[in-house]
């Protein structure tokens, strides 16, 4: 794995290359979505010119998070090139997106959320292997029976990209792991959109999955500097992990009760 792909003089990153293709992957489930739902495709496509943006500027806020010191006295890196992104703030950068353009386009909020539903799944699940390209995101040290010759151990050898005691270590590649999960999720929202019981339920199966999703695979990461609280005991992606899936349930439970027959 590298972080830069050489071809001649012209350097291509793998990491915005493969979100690049998220996007472009994600686009057509989007229409395929949307013929689905009874949602006019032209006003499905004019909401995610505006919701993809929002989720990049996500992306980037959220990220102050796992050091809110560091953002706080040097707020600059939030603009800087090289600064992280978070796939949780390009979440919600993408539902207040939605929530706020469905309601000005007149739109059902929820109807739209279940279209875009499946598509984030897929669209990240290829985003995801940009981290693993680029080295970030990495996991600890693997340590499966078999030793090191596992055949999803990955070996990353970028200076600077890691601590210099896992240089050449093999490691879990947890963006991998992320990436397999999110196709899992993928399918799993796409079979519910056939037969979802009240407006609502896909949007709440993608926060609530890929809550427990990520909850389990920070168990797998060994970048420390995501953010860690209690003591050590949970990073903030869990923490976030924890919200979603709160949340997730107090959606099924208002939407499950406005859409019952009284």
């Amino acid at each position: 794995m590298n972080p830069w792909i050489q071809l001649g003089p012209l350097g291509i990153s793998p990491y915005f290359a493969c979100i690049a293709l998220g996007l472009s992957v994600a686009t057509f489930v989007l229409a395929r979505e949307a013929r689905h739902g009874g949602l006019p495709r032209r006003d499905v496509f004019d909401l995610a010119l505006v919701v993809i943006p929002a989720g990049t500027v996500g992306a980037r806020l959220l990220v102050a998070l796992d050091d809110p010191a560091a953002y706080l006295a040097q707020p600059w890196r939030l603009v800087h090139p090289s600064g992280g992104w978070t796939s949780y703030g390009a979440l919600l950068g993408l539902v207040l997106g939605v929530v706020v353009l469905a309601r000005w386009k007149a739109l059902d909020p929820w109807r739209v959320l279940d279209v875009f539903a499946p598509a984030i799944a897929f669209g990240h699940a290829f985003a995801r292997l940009g981290c693993l390209a680029a080295g970030c995101c990495h996991g600890r040290p693997a340590d499966w029976p078999l030793g090191v010759n596992v055949p999803w151990s990955v070996r990353y050898y970028a200076h600077g990209r890691l601590p210099e005691e896992l240089l050449a270590v093999p490691l879990h590649p947890s963006p991998l792991y992320e990436s397999l999960g999110m196709l899992g999720l993928f399918l799993g929202l796409t079979a519910l959109r056939r037969r979802q019981p009240w407006p609502g339920a896909v949007f709440a199966g993608l926060l609530g999955s890929y809550g427990v999703l990520r909850f389990g695979l920070e168990l797998f990461r060994g970048d420390l500097e995501r953010g860690f609280w209690l003591d050590g005991w949970v990073t903030t992606g869990q923490i976030v992990g924890i919200v979603l899936v709160a949340l997730a349930l107090a959606i099924t439970a208002v939407r499950r009760r406005a859409c019952t027959p009284s």
